[in-house]
Order: C-alpha cells, then structure tokens, then sequence
C-alpha cells in the first residue's frame, strides 16, 4: 500500500487592498495498492498556508498541458496570470462591463443593486 498527498483546493485569498494576501491548500490523502489503483481517499486531511509576500518570488518550471511549452514563472507571476484569466471571464459573464486600466478592475457600466 502507498500513501501519496495532493491539493484538492487551492484558495487564493486577496483581501482587502493592503491586506496581507494568502494561499491556502485543502491536501488530499490517497492510498494506493500495489498495482496502483486508488484503494482510497481522505478528503481535506490538512492544510496548508503561504502568505503571498513571502512566496511571491519562489520560481516553479513546468510544462505546458496545451502548449507543450516548458515555462518557468514566479508565484507573483503565476498570480498575475490567473489574474488576466479571472478578468476575462468577469468580461465575458458581465456584457456590459469593462476593463478599466487606471483603476485596475474591471468596472460595471450597468451595476444592479
């Protein structure tokens, strides 16, 4: 029997502007049989919590799923990516909104209460 860990929730946590930024990691047990197989799970057995301002230069080299790609970036930089996703979809879901780049954010032009 092996008995691996994986993050099963990764939660980034902003804050207020100013704030102290965190990451935190549900972790996943997984038991194995020798073959391989799953013979098991523990949900949220631990957890895990990086301030952002203490990682925010740790570098991480992976490849690409899609692109095949090997990239190497920040934890800084992997947050302003996800950044740049997370705003397209708020565009995309938000017809009437936009991006405004002196403030940052994207702005609804149409806000309902």
């Amino acid at each position: 029997m092996t008995t691996s860990i994986r993050a099963q929730k990764v939660e980034i946590d902003l804050a207020k502007l100013g704030g102290t930024q965190w990451v935190s990691v549900d972790l996943q047990k997984i038991e194995l049989d020798a073959e391989g197989v799953v013979y098991s799970t523990i949900d949220r057995d631990g957890r895990m919590y990086r301030k952002i301002e203490k990682v925010a230069t740790e570098l991480a080299t992976f490849t690409d799923p899609v692109t095949g790609q090997i990239h190497t970036v920040s934890v800084a930089g992997i947050g302003a990516a996800i950044t740049v996703a997370i705003t397209q979809w708020m565009l995309a879901d938000n017809p009437t909104a936009s991006y405004d780049p002196v403030l940052g954010r994207v702005v609804l032009n149409d806000p309902v209460n």
